[in-house]
């Protein structure tokens, strides 16, 4: 599931602290439901490809969050990775960066495909070229700007504010073929805080109250998104998950010694990992669950192991006796 954790973020390369929100997939859970998917599983294949694609968008972000760092930003900035909101029933628009500042909002759709990388208008695509192995194709970056800004635009009706969008290539590796003009800036890693830069140049266009009144906008409507299960979102029904408790790194099942759960694959003790595979049960099958319900792929935990962890993480309890249900949500 989604969670979004304030975090005020200083830089150390000359930038002022501003306001960054993280609100991103636990990487640790996905690995854990993959785990937990058998080998002859027909979906399991396409979930090790997707924890793949995540992975790589995940180190590429990063390489964009220290270009980031060098810039110098006014006080009134707010930085929110992966800002994800529904815009109506049937459609959901995922940013990578949404900065908001007083002068503008930019989106930022970030890449780290590496290879040649060929952009093609017809149909809208790009396709990726690595040595001695068969072209890919892929959905075009511009593409998924276009769709994100408007819905973006159609959340938001009356924004006064400019609204700037780039597509920012986090590889270094990669040469490009791109026969038109892009439709929204496209820029490379290294190039990303001086076009940020010029964007500071721009006079303020919002008050200090309009300011903060569109930045609780945007954070309500992100935080109110509900992200579904891993199991209905992979198409992988719940029965069919290996019981367990598993590593996120190597995705061996954990083995129980006296006093500890150990790893035989990393050889490490891994009594840290059970609450890890607790957690990852509401990522995994549902928001709101049962001790009962989280005992039955967790056999080998005691019911009061799992209710003590729940109640010190802070999760509330709703319903009565043995219809009892855990949750997150406030």
């Amino acid at each position: 599931m989604y969670t979004l954790s304030p975090k005020c973020y200083s830089t150390k390369k000359g930038g002022i602290a501003i306001e960054l929100y993280y609100n991103d997939t636990s990487l640790q859970d996905l690995e854990i439901f993959y785990a937990r998917i058998p080998s002859t599983h027909p979906q399991k294949s396409y979930v090790d490809s997707q924890l793949m694609n995540i992975k790589t968008g995940g180190r590429g972000e990063s390489k964009v969050l220290r270009a980031l760092e060098e810039v110098v930003f006014d006080k009134s900035t707010l930085l929110i990775r992966n800002f994800v909101a529904q815009v109506h029933s049937k459609r959901v628009i995922q940013i990578d960066y949404l900065l908001l500042t007083r002068k503008y909002l930019l989106l930022i759709e970030v890449k780290n495909i590496a290879g040649h990388v060929k952009f093609c208008s017809h149909p809208s695509q790009i396709i990726r070229t690595l040595p001695d192995k068969t072209p890919q194709a892929f959905d075009c970056p511009f593409v998924q700007l276009d769709r994100n800004l408007d819905g973006l635009q159609k959340l938001f009706q009356n924004f006064r504010l400019p609204i700037y969008t780039c597509i920012v290539w986090a590889n270094p590796t990669t040469t490009f073929e791109l026969p038109f003009l892009p439709p929204h800036s496209f820029l490379t890693r290294k190039k990303l805080p001086l076009y940020i830069q010029q964007l500071q140049n721009l006079p303020v266009f919002l008050s200090e109250g309009d300011y903060l009144s569109v930045k609780e906008k945007l954070l309500l409507k992100t935080k109110e998104f509900k992200e579904k299960s891993y199991c209905s979102r992979y198409q992988v029904d719940e029965k069919d998950l290996l019981q367990g408790l598993y590593c996120p790194e190597c995705h061996t099942a954990l083995k129980k010694s006296i006093r500890t759960w150990i790893c035989s694959t990393c050889k490490i003790r891994a009594s840290h990992l059970v609450s890890l595979n607790i957690l990852s049960q509401f990522s995994i099958r549902n928001s709101h669950l049962s001790i009962a319900e989280i005992k039955k792929h967790l056999p080998e935990l005691e019911l009061r192991t799992i209710r003590k962890f729940l109640l010190n993480e802070g999760f509330k309890v709703n319903g009565y006796t043995k219809s009892q249900k855990y949750s997150k949500e406030s």
